[in-house]
């Protein structure tokens, strides 16, 4: 004896659930292809209503040259430059004392 046909409700559903699913597809298809094109160097305004509420833009890769330079800098500092036989820490507490 063959199975009844599910009610309308059930199948309603199923098909629902794989819209929603279909749906979900999409919108991951297009945010990649919308965070390809931002690593690409692309920006997006991201809008509600007509009004932005955020921004989509390239990360910063850190400059490490510059913060090479940086470290260098302050090493040199350093070495050019002394406390004088003080600590930071009375430093500090001179400097308290006004």
């Amino acid at each position: 004896m063959p199975s009844p046909r599910p009610s309308r409700r059930r199948s309603q559903r199923r098909f629902g659930h794989q819209a929603a699913v279909r749906a979900d597809a999409k919108r991951r298809r297009i945010c990649s292809g919308l965070l390809k094109r931002v690593q690409q160097g692309e920006r997006f305004v991201v809008t509600k209503h007509k009004r932005p509420v955020a921004e989509l833009l390239p990360g910063r890769r850190p400059d490490t040259e510059r913060v090479r330079a940086a470290i260098e800098g302050l090493k040199e500092f350093q070495r050019t430059h002394s406390l004088e036989g003080l600590s930071v820490r009375q430093m500090v507490e001179e400097g308290r004392r006004y």
